[in-house]
Protein backbone atom coordinates (compact mmCIF):
# COMPACT_ATOMS: atom_id res chain seq x y z
CA UNK A 1 0.00 0.00 0.00
CA UNK A 2 1.52 3.33 -1.02
CA UNK A 3 1.12 6.62 0.86
CA UNK A 4 -1.57 7.89 -1.49
CA UNK A 5 -3.65 4.77 -0.77
CA UNK A 6 -3.13 5.22 2.98
CA UNK A 7 -4.47 8.79 2.75
CA UNK A 8 -7.47 7.77 0.66
CA UNK A 9 -8.26 5.01 3.16
CA UNK A 10 -8.44 7.57 6.02
CA UNK A 11 -10.92 9.94 4.36
CA UNK A 12 -14.23 8.10 5.00
CA UNK A 13 -13.55 7.69 8.74
CA UNK A 14 -12.47 11.31 9.13
CA UNK A 15 -15.45 12.67 7.19
CA UNK A 16 -17.83 10.54 9.30
CA UNK A 17 -16.61 12.46 12.38
CA UNK A 18 -17.17 15.88 10.83
CA UNK A 19 -13.61 16.52 9.67
CA UNK A 20 -13.51 18.28 6.32
CA UNK A 21 -11.11 16.46 3.97
CA UNK A 22 -9.63 17.56 0.67
CA UNK A 23 -7.26 15.25 -1.17
CA UNK A 24 -4.77 17.27 -3.22
CA UNK A 25 -2.07 16.13 -5.55
CA UNK A 26 0.60 18.54 -6.69
CA UNK A 27 3.98 16.87 -6.89
CA UNK A 28 2.93 14.63 -4.01
CA UNK A 29 -0.32 13.53 -2.35
CA UNK A 30 -1.45 15.82 0.48
CA UNK A 31 -4.56 15.47 2.63
CA UNK A 32 -5.94 18.79 3.89
CA UNK A 33 -8.15 18.63 6.98
CA UNK A 34 -10.30 21.13 8.89
CA UNK A 35 -12.18 20.82 12.17
CA UNK A 36 -13.19 22.66 15.34
CA UNK A 37 -11.99 21.61 18.78
CA UNK A 38 -12.14 22.70 22.39
CA UNK A 39 -8.59 23.14 23.68
CA UNK A 40 -7.35 22.05 27.08
CA UNK A 41 -9.21 24.29 29.51
CA UNK A 42 -7.35 26.11 32.24
CA UNK A 43 -7.08 29.73 33.26
CA UNK A 44 -4.29 30.45 30.76
CA UNK A 45 -6.33 29.36 27.72
CA UNK A 46 -9.64 30.80 28.82
CA UNK A 47 -11.06 34.25 29.04
CA UNK A 48 -13.23 35.59 31.84
CA UNK A 49 -16.90 36.35 31.40
CA UNK A 50 -18.65 38.11 34.24
CA UNK A 51 -22.19 36.92 34.60
CA UNK A 52 -24.40 38.23 37.41
CA UNK A 53 -21.47 38.91 39.76
CA UNK A 54 -19.97 35.53 38.96
CA UNK A 55 -16.72 34.97 37.04
CA UNK A 56 -16.80 32.11 34.56
CA UNK A 57 -13.82 30.85 32.58
CA UNK A 58 -14.81 30.27 28.95
CA UNK A 59 -12.61 28.34 26.58
CA UNK A 60 -12.87 29.61 23.00
CA UNK A 61 -13.28 27.16 20.14
CA UNK A 62 -10.17 26.61 18.10
CA UNK A 63 -10.29 26.01 14.36
CA UNK A 64 -7.71 23.54 13.11
CA UNK A 65 -6.41 23.37 9.57
CA UNK A 66 -3.99 20.51 8.99
CA UNK A 67 -2.11 18.81 6.19
CA UNK A 68 -0.73 15.28 6.03
CA UNK A 69 2.03 14.55 3.56
CA UNK A 70 4.95 12.16 3.18
CA UNK A 71 8.39 13.57 3.98
CA UNK A 72 10.68 12.48 1.13
CA UNK A 73 13.80 13.25 3.17
CA UNK A 74 12.83 11.32 6.30
CA UNK A 75 10.54 8.76 4.61
CA UNK A 76 7.75 9.20 7.19
CA UNK A 77 4.35 10.93 7.32
CA UNK A 78 4.45 14.58 8.30
CA UNK A 79 1.75 16.56 10.11
CA UNK A 80 1.45 20.30 9.47
CA UNK A 81 -1.20 22.38 11.24
CA UNK A 82 -2.37 25.90 11.93
CA UNK A 83 -4.64 26.86 14.81
CA UNK A 84 -7.04 29.78 14.74
CA UNK A 85 -8.76 31.38 17.70
CA UNK A 86 -12.33 32.41 16.95
CA UNK A 87 -11.87 31.23 13.38
CA UNK A 88 -9.45 33.87 12.14
CA UNK A 89 -6.63 34.73 14.59
CA UNK A 90 -3.68 32.36 14.05
CA UNK A 91 -1.59 31.10 16.93
CA UNK A 92 1.88 32.35 16.00
CA UNK A 93 3.78 31.74 19.23
CA UNK A 94 4.84 28.31 20.45
CA UNK A 95 3.75 29.20 23.98
CA UNK A 96 0.24 29.88 22.68
CA UNK A 97 0.08 26.49 20.98
CA UNK A 98 1.51 24.72 24.04
CA UNK A 99 -1.09 26.33 26.30
CA UNK A 100 -3.82 24.56 24.29
CA UNK A 101 -2.32 21.13 24.97
CA UNK A 102 -2.69 18.87 27.97
CA UNK A 103 0.01 19.72 30.52
CA UNK A 104 1.41 16.19 30.46
CA UNK A 105 1.97 16.47 26.67
CA UNK A 106 3.57 19.89 26.53
CA UNK A 107 7.21 18.88 27.01
CA UNK A 108 6.99 16.22 24.29
CA UNK A 109 5.27 18.66 21.96
CA UNK A 110 7.79 21.42 22.58
CA UNK A 111 10.61 19.04 21.61
CA UNK A 112 8.85 17.91 18.42
CA UNK A 113 7.23 21.10 17.08
CA UNK A 114 8.71 23.49 14.55
CA UNK A 115 7.30 26.13 12.22
CA UNK A 116 8.01 26.46 8.52
CA UNK A 117 6.71 26.42 4.96
CA UNK A 118 3.71 24.17 4.51
CA UNK A 119 3.65 22.18 1.26
CA UNK A 120 -0.16 22.08 1.27
CA UNK A 121 -0.70 25.83 1.56
CA UNK A 122 0.86 29.10 0.52
CA UNK A 123 2.02 29.93 4.01
CA UNK A 124 3.73 28.73 7.11
CA UNK A 125 2.40 26.23 9.62
CA UNK A 126 3.41 24.36 12.73
CA UNK A 127 4.61 20.82 12.14
CA UNK A 128 5.81 17.79 14.01
CA UNK A 129 9.42 17.45 12.95
CA UNK A 130 9.87 14.28 10.89
CA UNK A 131 13.04 13.23 12.74
CA UNK A 132 10.85 12.68 15.84
CA UNK A 133 8.39 10.68 13.75
CA UNK A 134 11.24 8.68 12.26
CA UNK A 135 12.38 7.68 15.76
CA UNK A 136 8.81 6.62 16.60
CA UNK A 137 8.59 4.35 13.55
CA UNK A 138 12.03 2.86 14.18
CA UNK A 139 10.91 1.90 17.68
CA UNK A 140 7.56 0.56 16.46
CA UNK A 141 9.02 -1.49 13.60
CA UNK A 142 5.88 -1.26 11.46
CA UNK A 143 5.93 -1.65 7.69
CA UNK A 144 4.76 1.18 5.43
CA UNK A 145 2.62 -1.45 3.70
CA UNK A 146 0.71 -2.29 6.89
CA UNK A 147 -2.87 -0.95 6.93
CA UNK A 148 -2.32 0.27 10.51
CA UNK A 149 0.67 2.42 9.45
CA UNK A 150 -1.17 5.79 9.35
CA UNK A 151 -3.55 5.01 12.26
CA UNK A 152 -0.52 4.22 14.47
CA UNK A 153 1.12 7.46 13.34
CA UNK A 154 -2.06 9.42 14.16
CA UNK A 155 -1.95 7.98 17.69
CA UNK A 156 1.64 9.23 17.97
CA UNK A 157 0.60 12.70 16.75
CA UNK A 158 -2.28 12.66 19.24
CA UNK A 159 0.11 11.83 22.07
CA UNK A 160 1.89 15.09 21.28
CA UNK A 161 -1.05 17.33 20.39
CA UNK A 162 -3.96 16.16 22.55
CA UNK A 163 -6.72 17.42 22.73
CA UNK A 164 -6.30 19.27 19.40
CA UNK A 165 -6.17 16.00 17.45
CA UNK A 166 -8.97 14.26 19.40
CA UNK A 167 -11.41 14.22 16.44
CA UNK A 168 -8.86 12.31 14.34
CA UNK A 169 -8.45 9.63 17.02
CA UNK A 170 -12.21 9.46 17.57
CA UNK A 171 -12.63 8.82 13.84
CA UNK A 172 -10.21 5.90 14.04
CA UNK A 173 -11.97 4.51 17.12
CA UNK A 174 -15.46 4.90 15.69
CA UNK A 175 -16.92 1.46 15.08
CA UNK A 176 -20.17 2.68 13.54
CA UNK A 177 -20.83 1.95 9.84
Amino acid sequence: MNFRQHLLQLIPALVSRGISCEFMEFFEPVLRLKWQVKPYNDETTSFVVEEESEMIYVSPDVSVEAWIRFSPSFQVPQFFFQLYSEGCFPYTKLEGVAALLRPENRDLALEALAIGDCPGSNGIAWYVHPCCTQSFFQTLEISKQDTSYLPMWILYIHRLLSPITAPMVEALDDKSP
